[in-house]
């Protein structure tokens, strides 16, 4: 099996390889050296997958990063920062919990109501 390239494809969804930079990212993790590079760059793309999925229906497949909206661009900087920040142990539970209680409150505008 080979790995895909470019567009992430979600059932129905395809969104382009990164709604959001590594930079952003790094600028959003206050990280300023290249070091941590590959590691944000893997919590990154599992966290815009994870978020377009979460979508499902209400992600547009037009999106680029000059136009994805301002509350899905944050949904998918703050469970970055949630999965580069969770290691493990009580705190990072309770920092995972608090991260998608953001998140799900940034996505309800997008959701379906009669699918809540």
């Amino acid at each position: 099996m080979t790995e895909p390239t470019a567009p992430l494809d979600f059932s129905h969804v395809t969104a382009p390889a990164s709604l959001v930079s590594l930079a952003e990212a790094k600028d959003h993790l206050r990280l300023t050296d290249t070091v941590h590079d590959t590691d944000v760059t893997q919590k990154l793309g599992a966290a815009q997958e994870t978020i377009i999925a979460v979508l499902s229906y209400a992600a547009d497949p037009s999106w680029t990063s000059a136009t994805v909206p301002k509350a899905v661009r944050s949904a998918i900087l703050i469970l970055t920062g949630a999965l580069y920040e969770l290691r493990g142990g009580e705190d990072s539970q309770d920092n995972m919990r608090k991260s998608w209680a953001a998140i799900d409150s940034l996505l309800n505008v997008y959701r379906d109501p009669t699918l809540r």
